[in-house]
């Protein structure tokens, strides 16, 4: 295990420098660069811009610059943005923000999509209509789009019925401390939670579904059922452990939607993640912030993928790791 462990690391430290290669070099030869709006005020001396360019380095040769800022970034110095904060800091404090959204939504779309696709597939063999119910609610979730379904919760518990806040991390103007803060964090939460919820539960919940019907007529549920076990225990026994197998890759692929946040959810609620953040430094060409966002997914990425090795062998022992290990 520890060698098939020490193997994927290697592997994905060179994935990983490649990766910065291909961002960094990607990122550099855009046209244009970060103080090119200056050179649209006629009040601004555009030689100074080329001084500001000097400091920063990016007249240098492609390689030199990708050179110095690898240098950097072992060293733990990921720049500064346009405005002068460190961009580790406004990263952090971006995605500690975005963390407040996704953890809880990731939590509860896996816990219902689970739940919901077991007892789907457990319907479809009986009473079809609640399975057929499920299937429509998956259909018109997906139909809608995020943005129009955050608007419609916005207009309804936020200016119809005043219940919920519709925007930011906290009220304004208002300094609340302790235990108020944290419940009035708490209430600006709930709308877009239940939105990022609802949109990431019905795609798990079809691959869910999918696999469990596949698992109801296998042999071993039959076999289960022969030595007295009720089909309720056979399928919460033995079926879901094999149906998780299917779906570890699913959950692994959205386990880097914790880190990237939801844009347009953090747009409509301006709520101020990782998301608005990469969007706003985009539109800047905030290099630094923009490689520094970039690298962490690359990163996270890398880690869900050695997450899912290991999750197929915790589901099923069968599975061996590094092809080597005795039965």
């Amino acid at each position: 295990m520890l060698r098939y462990l020490r193997k994927r690391l290697l592997i994905y430290l060179v994935i990983l420098f490649g990766v910065s290669i291909a961002v960094f070099v990607l990122m550099m030869s855009m046209p244009g660069d970060p103080y090119s709006w200056m050179l649209m005020d006629p009040n601004v001396d555009p030689a100074y811009v080329q001084r500001k360019l000097d400091e920063l380095g990016l007249n240098d040769p492609i390689h030199i610059q990708y050179i110095k800022w690898l240098g950097r970034i072992l060293h733990g110095d990921f720049g500064y943005a346009l405005e002068g904060q460190a961009t580790l800091d406004l990263v952090s404090q971006a995605l500690k923000n975005t963390l407040l959204l996704t953890i809880p939504a990731f939590l509860l779309s896996t816990l219902f999509a689970v739940l919901l696709g077991i007892w789907s597939a457990m319907s479809a063999s009986g009473n079809k209509i609640l399975d057929r119910l499920v299937t429509l609610g998956t259909f018109l979730e997906v139909s809608i789009p995020t943005f129009f379904l955050a608007l419609i919760l916005i207009k309804w518990f936020g200016y119809d019925l005043k219940l919920l806040p519709v925007s930011g991390l906290k009220t304004l103007r208002v300094h609340y401390t302790g235990l108020r803060y944290v419940l009035d964090v708490a209430k600006h939460m709930i709308l877009p939670v239940f939105v990022l919820t609802l949109t990431q539960t019905s795609g798990m919940l079809r691959y869910m579904r999918s696999a469990m019907i596949d698992i109801l007529n296998q042999d071993y549920i039959r076999t289960a059922q022969a030595k007295g076990m009720t089909w309720r225990r056979a399928i919460w026994t033995h079926g879901l452990r094999n149906a998780l197998i299917s779906v570890i890759t699913v959950f692994c692929m959205r386990l880097p939607g914790i880190i990237s946040g939801a844009l347009f959810t953090e747009t409509v609620f301006v709520w101020p993640g990782i998301g608005t953040l990469n969007y706003n430094s985009i539109l800047n060409r905030d290099y630094a912030v923009i490689i520094t966002i970039t690298m962490i997914l690359a990163m996270v990425i890398l880690a869900t993928n050695l997450l899912a090795d290991i999750l197929y062998a915790v589901a099923d022992p069968r599975i061996r790791l590094g092809g080597g290990a005795k039965e």
